[in-house]
């Protein structure tokens, strides 16, 4: 078992936020206009209005919605996923804290915020990186502890550390 560091996890997020060699021959939209594509995709999603989600990533998207599981591949398995992922949630309150920009990428720290079918607020930090190609996201990763949000849809109340650590002002 590989002991992970914070050193070590730096590191990691920083070579999967590096460049690739062949990025100098792309014509990269300016990464503002990746934050503000990201920002519309939040807000579809908070209208959970899937075919606009969809609009915003490309046929081919790879798309670890939780990364440790195998990811889903494509626009069709992407809405059958939402479909199921959004029946019951109510009051959507998606938010984003910090960004990093790249040429073709960016890296955001957030929270997934909403209340379940049985009532339940779930609260869940979360960190993700999305590669866009032609204004699109292609790539997308999301790291979270799924761990608390099975306890959180289960009932469980939001630890006051999670609220204080999600008590912050969007970008």
């Amino acid at each position: 078992m590989t002991n992970i560091t914070r050193r070590t996890a730096a590191a990691t997020a920083a070579a999967a936020f590096a460049l690739p060699a062949a990025a100098a021959e792309v014509k990269p939209m300016a990464s503002t206009d990746f934050v503000a594509t990201y920002h519309a995709l939040i807000k579809d999603w908070q209208r959970q209005d899937i075919d606009a989600v969809l609009a915003r990533v490309t046929d081919d998207l790879e798309w670890h919605y939780l990364v440790g599981l195998p990811p889903l591949k494509g626009k069709a398995a992407m809405r059958e996923f939402l479909v199921k992922f959004g029946k019951g949630m109510h009051d959507v309150k998606w938010r984003i804290f910090d960004v990093m920009t790249g040429k073709d990428r960016i890296m955001v720290e957030g929270v997934d915020e909403y209340t379940n079918e049985a009532g339940n607020r779930v609260a869940v930090p979360y960190m993700g990186i999305y590669e866009f190609r032609d204004g699109l996201i292609c790539r997308w990763r999301d790291y979270c502890d799924s761990g608390l949000a099975g306890r959180l849809k289960n009932g469980e109340a939001v630890p006051a550390y999670v609220d204080a650590l999600i008590d912050r002002k969007a970008v």
